[in-house]
């Protein structure tokens, strides 16, 4: 049994495909150190967000472990938000 062989080099297919690929990375906008670079922001507003979020709890009179639950139960929510944004967004 001999496979069937259309005339297409396997080379030729594979650089048509990495050139789709890097088009294709070129058409979305963000080089991938872009989207590091993006990732971090978000982290760092969503720190920013979990601690005023904890300061404001302290500032309720709670205790300290209190406010550490408060400050990371805003934290986890705002950087899933963000990252599902972003996520959507680059469609």
């Amino acid at each position: 049994m001999s496979a069937r062989h259309d005339g297409v080099d396997s080379s030729t297919v594979s650089s048509a495909v990495d050139s789709s690929r890097s088009s294709s990375e070129e058409n979305s906008g963000m080089s991938r150190m872009g989207k590091w670079a993006a990732v971090v922001l978000m982290v760092q507003f969503a720190i920013i967000v979990g601690g005023i979020a904890g300061l404001l709890v302290r500032a309720s009179a709670a205790d300290i472990p209190t406010s550490i639950l408060g400050g990371g139960g805003a934290f986890a929510p705002a950087l899933f938000v963000l990252l599902g944004i972003a996520h959507y967004t680059q469609r």
